[in-house]
Parts: C-alpha cells; sequence; structure tokens
C-alpha cells in the first residue's frame, strides 16, 4: 500500500468530515449520499491497491 495514496485518502475523508460536520442541519437523504460518494471514493482508492 502506498503511503502517499493513504495520506491521500485521509485527506478527502477528513474533507468530507468536515463538510458533513459543517452542515448539521442537512437532510437524512442528503447524508445518505454523502456516505454513498465516500464508500465509492474509499472502493475505488481500494481498487488501485488490489
Amino acid at each position: 500500500m502506498n503511503s502517499q495514496t493513504l495520506r491521500v485518502i485521509f485527506i478527502e475523508v477528513g474533507l468530507m468530515a468536515l463538510k458533513l460536520s459543517a452542515c448539521k442541519d442537512v437532510s437524512l437523504s442528503k447524508a445518505k449520499i454523502f456516505e454513498i460518494s465516500w464508500w465509492n471514493l474509499l472502493n475505488i482508492h481500494i481498487g488501485e491497491f488490489t
């Protein structure tokens, strides 16, 4: 596993968490979309490792 890629993942996840906490009054459906896109992002990166 590339440490550079790992760092990118943590940065992206961190940014997404920040966005999510910034809009706490966000609707459940929007939160779900965020969750799904986060998982897609993670799966794409995991796919690069394998």
